[in-house]
This record gives structure tokens, sequence and C-alpha cells, in this order.
């Protein structure tokens, strides 16, 4: 069950079927995203761990399962920004320690509610080759991406310190009976 929450990718068919990953990883299409956000009083799932494909390949995030190809039942949108009940965004500008992919990466920032959200996109080659004026070397790029993560690491942990009370009001709107634990049916 972990691994499939972990690694599971959405796919534009219905149902739950198998993964061009992997014979280990499933994918889920819109009914099952639906069904999950509505059982679970949800309003959009966000995840990670799978580079955009085709023409969005250069973005760092994607979209997933329309609203309106969602059913039985279709959970609200948070905002008019989202068309769509799955995001997916993809935080590794140099995937697999290289810049030659040339992929984006993106984070979701939420400022004041969950419905006040937007997507934040960078380049790390971008980065290096503006700052410095040249594209750097393997090993120049395994160096940035080493300093680059323990950065974005600290950074991440600022900003889950400075919103924890936040969080904590939303894990336990959650857990109406404080066992700890968010129950997903």
């Amino acid at each position: 069950i972990v691994m499939s929450l972990l690694w599971a990718d959405p796919q534009e068919a219905q149902g739950a079927g198998p993964n061009p990953r992997g014979q280990q990883i499933a994918s889920f299409g819109p009914d099952v995203t639906s069904e999950l956000l509505v059982q679970n009083g949800l309003a959009m799932l966000i995840r990670s761990h799978q580079v955009p494909t085709g023409a969005l390949q250069s973005q760092g995030y994607e979209w997933w399962h329309p609203l309106e190809e969602c059913f039985p039942a279709c959970p609200n949108a948070l905002t008019t920004q989202q068309d769509s009940l799955c995001l997916t965004v993809f935080s590794a500008s140099n995937y697999c320690g290289s810049y030659t992919h040339g992929n984006r990466a993106a984070a979701v920032q939420f400022e004041s509610s969950v419905s006040n959200f937007r997507i934040e996109e960078w380049s790390g080659l971008t980065a290096v080759v503006s700052l410095s004026g040249k594209r750097p070397s393997t090993v120049q790029q395994n160096e940035f991406h080493v300093l680059n993560r323990a950065r974005i690491s600290a950074e991440l942990m600022g900003v889950i310190l400075k919103s924890r009370h936040k969080f904590i009001g939303e894990f336990l709107a959650k857990d109406p009976i404080s066992c700890g634990f968010l129950t997903i049916k």
C-alpha cells in the first residue's frame, strides 16, 4: 500500500491500470482521483515523483484529470485557477544530477489558505548560466546539485516551521477523533 501511495501515477484512462515505470507501480484514472477526493472531503490531489510528459516536459508541473471528466461525483474546485483534480509537481530541475534533461522544477506555494496558491517554476541550469555566463561542467553541476539540495531543504524546513500552526490546524480538522492519523477512505 505504501509503495502504491508514493509511486502511483495518474493516467488518462478510467480505473486503475499498469504503469510504464514497472509492474510494482500502479496508474490511476480520473474516476479514482474523484472518488478519493469526494470520500475524504478534499478538492485537489497534489503529488510528485513524475517528470511532466509530452509537450509539457519543459514545465515543472502538469495538471491531470480535468474537472469535466470526473464522475460519479466531482469535488468543488479550490479556485478558478484549478481546472483539474490532480496536480503533479516535479521539483528536480537537474534530474539525475544533470541539466541535460531540459526539465524545469516546480513547487506549490500556499499563501493565506489552501485555496490561495500559486505554482512557482525554475530551471537550475538557466540560473547557473545566467550567473556565471557559461555552462557548468558535469563536476560543477553535481556540486551545485548537492549545494542546491541543502539550500532547498533548509528553506523548506523554514517554511514548514513558520507555517506549522496552519499545518497542525489543517491536520486536526481532518482528525476528528484525535487519533494522530489521517484516514483515507
